[in-house]
């Protein structure tokens, strides 16, 4: 065993989730925009304390429907 370092999981190198300027980024609209739509039910997150996480898995998603790709 080469040195004291622990394997690495998946979880560990890529986050599970995108903060709210992130997906707001990604989907290429504001913040606000996001929000409302997380108000109105039509984008699901999870909070943690205030913060709104938008599952990372889901944003793809949707970004690879829009873009008509198949996964």
């Amino acid at each position: 065993m080469a040195g004291n370092q622990a394997p690495q999981t998946q979880a560990a190198k890529e986050p599970q989730f995108y903060l709210l300027k992130e997906t707001a980024g990604i989907l290429g609209c504001s913040k606000a925009n996001v929000s409302r739509l997380t108000k109105l039910g039509k984008l699901p997150c999870v909070r943690i304390g205030s913060y709104p996480l938008f599952a990372r898995s889901y944003i793809d998603g949707l970004v690879q429907k829009a873009m008509g790709v198949q996964s």
